[in-house]
């Protein structure tokens, strides 16, 4: 979903398996520079949401100054994730992202946006001494 100079992103979409798979969301963001308050404002808890869930195995967010912003998570399941950016989770405070998503669409924060979805395939290296953050059975499904 969305538009991001220098990237292909493909008009049709996959599916995963079903949605108890483990799934990995990236976002990228390049901001229109007066929106950047009110993009933290509205960003900030959403990170703090996705960074406690329940569901995520692994959250990072990163920014390129002055204005492109990333995240990356990896999630336990696509249901769990969903359920987050809907507002249907258990967690505090759970309509934090769905909240933010009506006030980007009130007034967007970005001149370009996309966020993104994949099937974890294999998983290499360490994050802060960890590693192994999807299941071996939910990788070996996809091999």
């Amino acid at each position: 979903m969305g538009k991001i100079k220098g990237f292909k992103i493909p008009e049709e979409k996959a599916t995963l398996e079903n949605e108890s798979s483990a799934v990995v969301a990236v976002t990228i963001a390049r901001m229109k520079p007066f929106a950047i308050p009110r993009f933290l404002k509205w960003g900030r808890p959403v990170e703090k949401l996705v960074r406690d869930h329940s569901g995520t195995l692994l959250s990072l967010a990163s920014i390129k100054f002055p204005n492109t912003v990333s995240t990356f998570s990896i999630w336990k399941t696509e249901k769990e994730m969903t359920s987050m950016v809907h507002g249907h989770s258990n967690m505090p405070k759970p309509k934090r992202h769905s909240n933010a998503m009506k006030e980007r669409d009130r007034k967007d924060f970005h001149f370009e946006f996309t966020t993104l979805r994949f099937k974890p395939i294999s998983e290499f290296g360490e994050w802060k001494g960890q590693q192994n953050f999807i299941p071996t059975a939910q990788l070996n499904k996809f091999r």
